[in-house]
């Protein structure tokens, strides 16, 4: 932990992280719990209760992964096509180093 990154290594992370590539569930929480006026979300009591907020807790847990796993398998895929992966996907490929941040190695034009 230091005074520019209180919360430590996950708060840098994800604010090198360019909002078109976060998920849209994580970059609306995101905006919600960073707002001064959060609202209190509802205890496990009010959620196992109401049959509406228990399935929309369910769907979440078990759509969000997978649209974030084709979204993130179209793209890639997308930017393997020959023109692309010559042209702006193939400087992310040649990165050599193994460390947690080496996947932000892209070509300016991959944040588009």
């Amino acid at each position: 932990m230091n005074a520019l990154f209180p919360m430590g290594r996950h708060v840098f992370s994800t604010a090198l992280t360019p909002p078109h590539q976060q998920p849209p569930f994580q970059a609306g929480m995101e905006k919600i719990y960073s707002s001064p006026a959060t609202p209190t979300p509802p205890t496990l009591a009010t959620i196992l209760d109401s049959p509406t907020l228990l399935l929309i807790n369910v769907a979440t847990v078990l759509l969000i992964p997978l649209w974030r796993d084709i979204h993130f398998y179209s793209a890639h895929r997308f930017l393997h096509l020959r023109p692309l992966y010559r042209l702006v996907h193939s400087l992310h490929h040649r990165n050599t180093d193994p460390e947690p941040f080496s996947g932000l190695a892209m070509h300016p034009v991959e944040h588009l």
